[in-house]
């Protein structure tokens, strides 16, 4: 998919592939804490 960026715009690609790129490490990072959350608090309350 970003190989289709290059081809289409080469100028735009660069920067497209570095919004992509941020926008991912994002998403991911607040999937990781929402699911570290998810599981601590269900942790938490069976535990008890």
């Amino acid at each position: 998919a970003v190989g289709i960026i290059f081809l289409i715009n080469p100028g735009l690609g660069a920067e497209a592939l570095v919004l992509i790129l941020g926008i991912g490490l994002i998403v991911n990072a607040v999937l990781s804490l929402a699911e570290a959350y998810v599981v601590k608090k269900d942790l938490s309350s069976s535990a008890e």
